[in-house]
């Protein structure tokens, strides 16, 4: 009983695996490798039809958000 409960103690959490480590393990594919070139490419945006832009590599500039109630992004 006692090394069973040090065992809980001592047990470390997973760490939840990212976007690309899913879509690797799921389908045997990176999905940031370029099909044409073989490079890698980075995210810069996700955008979703009904809740619009989820993330942008530069979400937290002012001329971004700026843009957007412009309506040019």
């Amino acid at each position: 009983m006692r090394t069973k409960q040090l065992s809980l103690l001592l047990e470390t959490k997973k760490k939840k695996k990212t976007y690309r480590q899913r879509m690797i393990e799921a389908f045997d594919k990176d999905p940031f490798i370029c099909p044409c070139c073989q490079l890698e490419m980075e995210l810069v945006e996700i955008y979703h039809s009904d809740y619009g832009y989820l993330y942008h590599y530069m979400e937290d500039m002012e001329f971004i958000k700026e843009w957007r109630k412009m309506g040019l992004v």
